[in-house]
């Protein structure tokens, strides 16, 4: 019994790695989705306050969406450890035109204090959000997204990348690079520019 427990165990592990080596190579694969219906359901930031989805964190910008929870230990770091890095290279493009959202797929164990914390070892800033809530308007959201999984540890590693005026958003599935992220993030705020200068004429 001890010998079939600990292949199995071996075998769990070996596919887990198998899966993030995997999706590390695919990290540029990307998914157009059609327009998603975003809700505007309230939920919960790291530092305890209520905003709504759609109206206060999306608020019109290009966003830049990932699904993480706090006690993971495989996905969730490196997702993080990729938006610290297009944190950075976003830059002052954050404080104008876009802004960058962390969705908890556990909200009932992902407090505000434990994503504040989460959030602090990745060094996020003001234009980086965190959110947990009530599971029920958590869930409206991860489903409106296609992010919704019934079991956070079985979770796949998604970036959505767009803009929240349209509601098209584009799916990066894996650990797309962050200057892949960055070259959307461009395309789209071009976009905008252009479609701006068009209705000025």
């Amino acid at each position: 019994m001890r010998t079939s427990s600990l292949a199995g165990r071996t075998v769990a592990c070996a596919a887990t790695l198998a899966m993030l080596s995997g999706t590390a190579r695919a990290g540029d694969d990307r998914d157009p989705r059609p327009a998603a219906r975003v809700p505007d359901v309230v939920l919960v930031d790291r530092d305890g306050r209520s905003v709504r989805f759609r109206s206060d964190v999306l608020g019109g910008r290009v966003v830049v969406i990932d699904f993480v929870f706090t006690t993971c230990t495989t996905i969730c770091p490196l997702l993080s450890s990729t938006f610290a890095r297009l944190q950075e290279r976003l830059g002052d493009r954050l404080a104008r035109d876009v802004q960058i959202v962390s969705v908890s797929l556990d909200p009932v164990r992902d407090t505000p204090e434990r994503l504040r914390a989460y959030a602090a070892r990745h060094h996020a800033g003001p234009h980086w959000s965190w959110l947990t809530g009530p599971s029920h308007d958590v869930e409206t959201v991860l489903k409106a997204l296609g992010a919704y999984t019934p079991d956070a540890s079985a979770h796949t590693p998604v970036v959505l990348v767009g803009d929240a005026r349209t509601g098209v958003f584009e799916r990066f599935n894996g650990f797309p690079n962050p200057e892949r992220l960055v070259a959307r993030v461009d395309e789209l705020l071009a976009a905008r520019s252009h479609t701006a200068s068009r209705e000025r004429m």
